[in-house]
């Protein structure tokens, strides 16, 4: 016989057991709504941004754009970089993509170290440069090549004409490097060297000689390590040497040779145009300063 209590407990609760799926289904009911409410918010949005990036108060007009920096003296410099700041006239100053595709762009130039570029509304940028400058020109192929401090190709125009205080490096042989590629011949590296270590006791340098002697071992013709004939701002030339950028045993440094022409320096009347120093000679072990007169150098 039947329990007619237990009949009645199973009857209800088959009455209140949710039918299948019907718990998805009521969630969706409630997150639906919220989805579409996103959507519309998020296309809202969209279409808000589209048109402030369109709106003509936040385009960086043209010609407008000024650098807190001043531009180098150097034309080929001027021009590129007045060239990759044009990229940002017309665009919009809302525009995410506008400062990084503009530093990346200054940051592709040689002549430029740094960039640091700052928005400010509601349409103007301001551009903190770090540049590269010329030390030294190198006549190769004909024409003289700007090189920075750290051996880099500058332009990939060469000059027709010697440029005027910029050190010249006659005698170089090998071929130049790509634009923004490091010339690694030994003559431009030690060239550069000497060019610092000069600017570093006061006594500038106006054009540097490379010299090289040749001679046959193996049955092939070889050349020496480079060696320089140096030519101040003062006129007065030293035979230097080797550089000796990698510390050869046997060389003197540069702070011999160079205590070496101080000596000549201090000699009343001595030091002026036309008075060649060589101290590059070795005689009997011992490393001799002399002096000669020379009207040019080739």
């Amino acid at each position: 016989m039947t329990d007619p209590k237990k009949s009645t407990i199973i009857q209800l609760q088959s009455k209140h057991s949710p039918k299948p799926g019907s718990s998805w289904l009521s969630k969706c009911v409630y997150v639906l709504p919220l989805l579409l409410l996103l959507v519309g918010c998020g296309w809202s949005l969209w279409i808000l941004w589209a048109g402030m990036l369109s709106e003509p108060k936040y385009h960086i007009p043209v010609g407008s754009l000024k650098f807190n920096s001043d531009l180098p003296m150097w034309d080929e410099a001027r021009a590129e970089i007045e060239k990759i700041a044009s990229q940002a006239e017309g665009r919009s100053i809302l525009d995410t993509r506008l400062i990084p595709s503009l530093r990346e762009a200054f940051l592709a130039s040689p002549w430029v170290v740094s960039a640091e570029i700052n928005r400010h509304f509601p349409n103007r940028l301001s551009i903190q440069l770090d540049l590269r400058n010329p030390s030294l020109q190198v006549l190769s192929g004909g024409y003289y090549w700007l090189v920075s401090s750290d051996g880099r190709l500058l332009s990939g125009h060469g000059l027709s004409e010697r440029r005027e205080g910029i050190v010249t490096l006659f005698g170089v042989k090998s071929y130049k490097p790509f634009v923004n590629g490091k010339w690694q011949d030994e003559s431009v590296i030690g060239a550069l060297m000497l060019i610092e270590r000069f600017s570093e006791v006061d006594c500038p340098v106006e054009a540097i000689w490379v010299k090289r002697n040749s001679f046959k071992k193996d049955g092939k013709i070889r050349e020496t390590r480079p060696y320089f004939l140096i030519r101040f701002v003062s006129g007065v030339e030293v035979y230097w040497g080797l550089c000796n950028i990698d510390d050869l045993q046997g060389e003197m440094t540069f702070m011999d040779k160079w205590s070496m022409i101080q000596k000549v320096k201090s000699i009343p009347g001595l030091w002026k145009r036309g008075l060649r120093v060589d101290v590059s000679t070795r005689v009997g072990g011992y490393w001799t300063v002399s002096t000669s007169s020379v009207t040019n150098s080739n």
